[in-house]
């Protein structure tokens, strides 16, 4: 009967019957339905709403502003900036609202087809930026630190393009395994009436996805920061003690 009833639901309106959804997530899933409540679904509303509202112009402003002008579109780490605006600029227009009417209806009501498809687009929106982030890190590291090194190697733009390819490819080689089926699997998650990364087999990827896209960038953007400033502030020392001297 759960079956059937999601069946009909499915092919009469395209939308989840939220309560027999549910019931089948719990015995696929052998889980306990827990749905947020409705006053965290406001607070969570009034977040999605506020980032689309501001994100969507700031981003597409940025973008405008930094391919208009050729000295700007031409710098390696603006060009860098673009990517992680566009990746930004999807994940408030396309992603955020998808969330919205999770918040409001309190439940997946957009199909089968989407709940797989959705976490495929909301997390590589994730490690795209967290991968930009992390080549703008090395980026700033290669100036400051070993500025003839930056120039032979970013002469051309073309590391900066090959850059910008890997962050995308990187995010899609890290889930299509999930979407295909072959390392877990996406869909629905009755506690939180979301789309996300499910158990398969016994094999779930969430865990090492996370340490991977997450605990990788921070490994190499941290290190980078840390000996930008310890630079910055060698040669602050060094500019002070000169001009002490000359004085």
């Amino acid at each position: 009967m759960v079956v059937e009833s999601v069946i009909a639901s499915d092919l009469s309106d395209w939308r989840y019957n939220i309560s027999a959804y549910n019931a089948s997530a719990g015995a696929n899933n052998g889980a306990t339905v827990v749905l947020y409540s409705a006053a965290l679904c406001h607070v969570a509303l009034f977040f999605c709403v506020l980032y689309v509202v501001v994100g969507v112009p700031c981003n597409l402003l940025t973008v405008a502003a930094l391919l208009r002008s050729r000295p700007l579109r031409t710098s390696s780490t603006n060009q860098l900036v673009v990517n992680l605006a566009i990746a930004d600029l999807i994940f408030c227009a396309v992603s955020l609202p998808v969330q919205a009417t999770r918040y409001v209806r309190r439940a997946w009501t957009l199909g089968a087809a989407l709940c797989r498809a959705f976490p495929l687009v909301f997390y590589g929106n994730l490690a795209v930026s967290i991968m930009t982030m992390m080549m703008i890190a090395v980026n700033r590291y290669l100036v400051v630190v070993h500025g003839a090194l930056y120039r032979r190697a970013c002469a051309g733009g073309g590391a900066t393009a090959a850059a910008i390819v890997f962050c995308w490819a990187f995010a899609g080689a890290m889930l299509m395994p999930t979407y295909a089926g072959a390392w877990g699997e996406f869909g629905y998650v009755a506690e939180t009436f979301s789309c996300s990364f499910l158990a398969k087999d016994g094999r779930d990827a969430q865990p090492y996805l996370f340490t991977i896209g997450v605990g990788v960038p921070l490994a190499v953007i941290v290190p980078c920061y840390a000996r930008i400033i310890a630079v910055a502030r060698a040669v602050c020392h060094l500019s002070i003690t000169i001009r002490v001297n000359l004085g």
